[in-house]
């Protein structure tokens, strides 16, 4: 009896310390963003049909999304690593180019690159901080996926990656890009670590704030809305994650259910 009391006080502890999302009510309740994307756990590799449906749910929701410009720039942003924003960029241009979209991809973090890890095929040698340097042009550091995705990785890691995200070469990039791709997907570092997030969102058309079950803290879901009113955000939309599926998906369509 003692043995059982001590481990339910302890479980009792680390419940109360974990400050972790647990489900999409919560996050509901620290934010009224629109949700844009409800993506179902998977393992890694194996995709279940609900989980394609999920992402073209969310391809479908920022179709919709009117914008007055030539095409849609739509950076997807985190509070920290491990909450699906790279995975999500990635599925969310495969899914865009079944559509015969023009899509490229631009890795903005540029402290620690990883979209070229997302791609098979594709290498970090050359990048951003190389073309926004003046070191490369643009078809120099522009890669192709086997799908028909560009991308152009983040390059070498700069001594001041703010520097050039504020630069006039960062301004011409996109406005060269707008005239040639219908949407551009721009990673981005964690905005609850530097500034270097909050200054891309203020370039792009749409802003995904990507969240995770169990592993967003709700202090970073509460520090959303103060980001969207303190730097005047346009259409920011939520996508979270790692939903467990509460039925055997029929049709490639899932039941969720919180976890």
């Amino acid at each position: 009896i003692l043995g059982f009391l001590i481990g339910f006080v302890i479980a009792f502890i680390l419940y109360l310390r974990d400050d972790s999302i647990k489900d999409l009510e919560e996050v509901e309740n620290l934010t009224d963003l629109p949700l844009l994307g409800l993506i179902p756990y998977h393992q890694q590799g194996k995709y279940t049909l609900a989980y394609e449906e999920a992402f073209r749910t969310l391809r479908t929701n920022l179709e919709f999304i009117k914008v007055d410009k030539p095409s849609k720039i739509i950076l997807v942003a985190s509070a920290i690593s491990g909450e699906g924003k790279s995975t999500t960029i990635k599925h969310l241009a495969e899914m865009l180019i079944k559509l015969n979209r023009k899509v490229i991809v631009l890795d903005f973090d540029l402290r620690r690159p990883s979209v070229h890890k997302y791609f098979k095929g594709l290498n970090n040698e050359r990048g951003l901080s190389m073309l926004l340097s003046g070191q490369c042009s643009i078809n120099e550091c522009l890669q192709k996926t086997q799908e028909g995705i560009n991308v152009i990785p983040a390059g070498p890691i700069p001594p001041n990656p703010s520097e050039l995200i504020m630069s006039e070469a960062c301004e011409l990039l996109f406005k060269t890009l707008r005239g040639s791709f219908d949407y551009i997907l721009i990673d981005s570092p964690p905005y609850s670590v530097v500034t270097d997030a909050t200054l891309l969102m203020k370039k792009a058309d749409i802003t995904l704030f990507s969240t995770m079950v169990e592993h967003t803290k709700r202090e970073h879901v509460k520090q959303i809305k103060s980001i969207v009113q303190q730097y005047d955000i346009v259409s920011p939309g939520l996508v979270f994650n790692g939903v467990k599926l509460k039925k055997k998906e029929r049709h490639g369509y899932g039941y969720f259910e919180n976890t």
